[in-house]
């Protein structure tokens, strides 16, 4: 048995097109769907080479309880961030303005029309059913609770794009670089790279950043924070 993603040329959609989750793919067809039958979206969204997309779909998205409850209480949706930056980039700012952190998989709930409520990265199997019967609770006995939470992460991402916006319209002076980067040096993982604790993602726009810093100050410490290599082996 394949669900619709066996149509897809993604290679990262065919990947999961055996999967027991009725994915979709990306479509205005979707929220038609999901509005018709008053259902939530869950929107998950990686790569092909993505490590942690492989392992939850192993864990999760094989899993036929899982898909169960995914197929009957929501509309899951597979969306492949190098086809679609446009809407990882949606999803993205959503998770990070929830959880302070983002990466892939990339795991969103939204509400039919697509406004993202809660969201996170990768799941363990047993916390990743427990969200997903928890939600389907609240939205079956206490919708508006759904709707407020979409509420207030809807207009803190109105928020961020007006800052954003602004901040567009003056060159930060070096100082403010400087002092920047300076706080940033203390969060920096000398032995596994990144920043200190996880998740690891890497987050290109932070490494292009930090790249450009180093190279126009002629900053050592942060050009081999930005080039390091773990080595775990020498560690034993």
């Amino acid at each position: 048995m394949s669900n619709s993603l066996i149509n897809s040329k993604s290679p990262y959609l065919l990947q999961h097109a055996d999967n027991p989750v009725n994915w979709r793919s990306w479509s205005e067809d979707i929220f038609q769907e999901a509005k018709r039958d008053n259902k939530m979206l869950f929107i998950s969204i990686g790569y092909a080479a993505c490590h942690w997309c492989h392992v939850m779909e192993r864990e999760s998205f094989m899993n036929e309880e899982i898909a169960d409850i995914l197929n009957d209480y929501f509309i899951p949706v597979k969306v492949d961030r190098e086809e679609r930056p446009d809407v990882d980039q949606i999803y993205m700012n959503a998770v990070q303005l929830i959880n302070r952190q983002g990466g892939w998989p990339l795991s969103c709930f939204a509400l039919p029309d697509g406004t993202p409520f809660f969201g996170g990265t990768y799941f363990p199997p047993g916390e990743f059913q427990g969200i997903l019967q928890s939600l389907a609770a609240t939205w079956l006995k206490e919708k508006q609770r759904i709707l407020d939470a979409a509420k207030q992460v809807n207009e803190g991402l109105v928020k961020t794009d007006i800052i954003l916006s602004n901040n567009k319209k003056d060159t930060p002076t070096e100082d403010f670089l400087h002092e920047y980067v300076n706080s940033w040096t203390f969060q920096f993982d000398s032995y596994w790279g990144g920043n200190t604790g996880a998740p690891k993602f890497p987050l290109p726009a932070s490494l292009d950043f930090l790249l450009s810093y180093g190279v126009n100050f002629n900053n050592k410490e942060v050009l081999d924070h930005v080039k390091l290599e773990p080595t775990p082996k020498s560690r034993f």
